[in-house]
């Protein structure tokens, strides 16, 4: 896979536009590109999450290193926060039964940091 993203450095753009009877305007835009780095040391960490599909119950395997400081966020299909588990063991399971039937995002957290992003379908 690869991604090529133009410009490849910062740039700012400005447009000046004027109309028939002579009104003017213009505006300032810059595109700030950065260079992606930790994607490295996030695919490093060995996250899985399952049963996906789950009809309730959800494990969660983390690398030992994974076990401080790390938690688990659900997301409904809106994007509203409808989930914050604790992290804390190698194996994590929860019981998610309440949740409503769909497609749900979720991501694992180390330090605020996303370790891991995916789709969670509760059935």
């Amino acid at each position: 896979m690869s991604i090529t993203v133009s410009p490849t450095v910062t740039t700012t753009y400005t447009v000046n536009v004027t109309d028939v009877t002579t009104c003017s305007s213009s505006a300032v835009v810059t595109v700030n590109v950065s260079t992606c780095t930790g994607i490295n040391e996030q695919v490093a960490y060995n996250v899985n999450v399952y049963p996906n599909p789950t009809t309730g119950v959800l494990n969660i395997t983390l690398t030992s290193e994974l076990t401080k400081n790390s938690t688990l966020e659900i997301y409904d299909a809106i994007g509203k926060l409808i989930v914050t588990e604790v992290l804390s063991n190698e194996l994590n399971t929860f019981n998610l039964s309440n949740l409503s039937n769909g497609i749900n995002t979720f991501k694992v957290l180390n330090n605020a940091n996303m370790v891991k992003l995916g789709k969670l379908i509760k059935q």
